[in-house]
């Protein structure tokens, strides 16, 4: 991983540096901690004692400067030495925070990482999800303010954003869903499978019919109306929602059981 000198932050994308060796970006990005975070985590699951150490380290990294306590989830980025915060919020960064929380747990067995994954779940699949409009009752926003409302503007000029795309995104939805079911399995809570099953199954009606003819690995793109917006485009990759998909069925949502044979 690429780790600042001073600071020991991990830092995404990974440092690009100029011809006389400087630094050309040196945000620091809770979303990359995350994936690093995860890394450490999948490694001490598969045997490599080493790892728990960085386990640790990007933990600690992500609490100390990402972590709000008072919202229930991490800000998104920072400059160079941690001293400006940027504006932006958003649920994205949080979704992979969460993920590589729950392999930390499922790594470690030590329940401050299933307890901050579950505060990160139910701030944003509950309270920030409560503020979806008329229709899209339950779903998950990309973007927000400071405030963590909803932030409509956001790209919405660059719909193709391929980190931060404006709108509701199908994809992420079937992630929480994943996500969701995931941590009812470590740790039942009743409120996780209907919420799951909700954003599931928007997800499959907003894509219904995208991708019966693809091989798996293929791409899709296709535009749906969101706020009357068609130029929002969508890719979404059958690989990974098969198993998603898998996982659900696996509740005993049997009629999903077609799609998977198609995918």
């Amino acid at each position: 991983h690429h780790q600042h000198p001073e600071h020991g932050a991990e830092q995404h994308p990974p440092q690009r540096r100029r011809a006389d060796g400087a630094v050309a970006d040196g945000t620091n990005h809770s979303y990359g901690a995350a994936f690093v975070l995860l890394c450490y985590a999948e490694a001490l699951k598969s045997g490599v004692s080493e790892a728990l150490l960085g386990v640790e380290s990007a933990y600690n990294l992500l609490d100390k400067h990402f972590w709000r306590e008072a919202d229930g989830l991490f800000v998104d980025e920072y400059d160079a030495n941690f001293a400006t915060l940027s504006p932006y919020r958003g649920q994205n960064a949080n979704m992979h925070s969460c993920e590589a929380l729950i392999c930390a747990y499922q790594a470690t067995g030590d329940a401050k990482f299933l307890r901050r994954a579950q505060q990160v779940a139910e701030s944003v699949t509950g309270r920030l999800a409560s503020q979806a409009g008329a229709g899209n009752t339950g779903l998950v926003w990309e973007h927000y303010n400071p405030q963590w409302q909803i932030d409509l503007a956001y790209n919405l000029d660059n719909p193709k954003h391929l980190f931060r795309p404006w709108g509701y995104q199908p994809g992420h939805q079937t992630e929480w869903a994943k996500l969701l079911l995931t941590l009812h399995q470590l740790e039942p809570n009743p409120a996780y499978v209907p919420r799951a099953k909700l954003l599931f199954d928007i997800a499959v009606a907003l894509t219904a019919g995208w991708c019966m003819a693809l091989r798996p690995m293929a791409q899709c793109a296709m535009a749906i109306n969101i706020f009357g917006c068609r130029r929002k485009v969508l890719r979404l990759q059958p690989c990974w929602l098969k198993q998603q998909l898998n996982l659900c069925i696996g509740t005993g949502w049997k009629k999903f059981g077609p799609i998977v044979g198609h995918i």
